[in-house]
């Protein structure tokens, strides 16, 4: 690729990324003024257990493994 060939990449894709911006703007914000209250929400969940040793092996696998809480829960 001579320098013509990348001055002309670099113009195509930045002129690209500027197509894409004013097409994908006005939509975004019409998308979050419809769906502001879905994403505004927040889901709070909590386990009670008698047992500290649990509660930290609990955490753990949640924290550290990526164990899935609701099914820790069960």
């Amino acid at each position: 690729m001579n320098f013509a060939d990348s001055s002309a990449s670099v113009a195509f894709r930045l002129k690209l990324d500027q197509l894409k911006a004013q097409v994908r703007e006005p939509k975004l914000d019409e998308y979050f003024t419809q769906n502001q209250r879905l994403l505004e929400q927040v889901v709070f969940s909590r386990m009670v257990v008698d047992n500290s040793n649990l509660a930290q092996d609990l955490r753990q696998q949640v924290e550290q493994n990526g164990a899935d809480f609701n099914q820790l829960a069960k």
